[in-house]
């Protein structure tokens, strides 16, 4: 008989984020430690478009390196993705 020791892994839950632009909601199974940069990646690599976005939430502009733990996400939260306009620079 062999037994394996199997780490505490972070549970896994759902949180949901919605693109007004794009008219749909895209679901990410996530943990508590999951930063804002690695669920933009994901959502933006979903959407395949030439546009970046920005995550909010409450109101507030979520940073990068926020992790869902420390903002107080849980299971079935909203996440409002927010296109980030073109900069167009004219050289004169």
């Amino acid at each position: 008989m062999y037994l394996i020791s199997v780490p505490n892994l972070p549970p896994v839950f759902s949180v949901h984020i919605e693109a007004s632009s794009l008219y749909f909601l895209y679901k990410a199974n996530v943990t508590v430690d999951t930063t804002i940069e690695l669920l933009l990646k994901c959502f933006q690599a979903h959407v395949k478009d030439v546009f970046d976005y920005k995550f909010n939430c409450a109101g507030q502009d979520l940073q990068s390196t926020d992790t869902l733990k420390n903002l107080g996400l849980k299971e079935g939260d909203y996440i409002q993705a927010v296109r980030i306009p073109f900069k167009l620079y004219v050289k004169m």
